[in-house]
């Protein structure tokens, strides 16, 4: 009697193997497609200086678009911020390897300061939670 697998068999699950982890790869890139839908504007705002004859001269502004993913504020994040004062909007989700430590985001023809960030080291993104900047409106 022989125990065992026969070449055929191993051929076999060998293949379903494969199958199966091909399989597992392109269902994490379509989420990952999926999860990152959206494209926003990473805002840095330079310092004001002034020029050699005392003149100040505005802060120069460096834009780039990164994608990303628009989340719901959570309740308890929301409740916390209203009682501090201030009304939190929106979080964004990127890859923390795009994000270098803009403090403002343009989406949607609207701007947003960014208030807190909290990077999840498990998947690499970071969570950026905003609140209207000035007006919100883009001039």
């Amino acid at each position: 009697m022989q125990h065992g697998y026969t070449e055929t068999d191993k051929s076999i699950s060998l293949c379903l193997g494969i199958y199966r982890y091909g399989f597992i790869i392109e269902r994490f890139r379509k989420q990952a497609l999926q999860m990152f839908d959206e494209v926003i504007y990473l805002i840095k705002q330079g310092e004001e200086s002034q020029s050699e004859e005392g003149f100040p001269i505005p802060a120069q502004e460096t834009s780039r678009d990164v994608f990303a993913n628009e989340k719901s504020i959570r309740g308890n994040e929301f409740y916390m911020a209203s009682q501090s004062g201030y009304t939190l909007e929106v979080m964004f989700e990127v890859y923390t390897l795009d994000y270098e430590g803009e403090t403002v985001i343009e989406y949607e023809s609207k701007r947003y300061r960014i208030v807190r960030t909290y990077e999840r080291k498990q998947d690499e993104i970071t969570e950026l939670i905003c609140r209207v900047y000035g007006s919100g409106l883009i001039s």
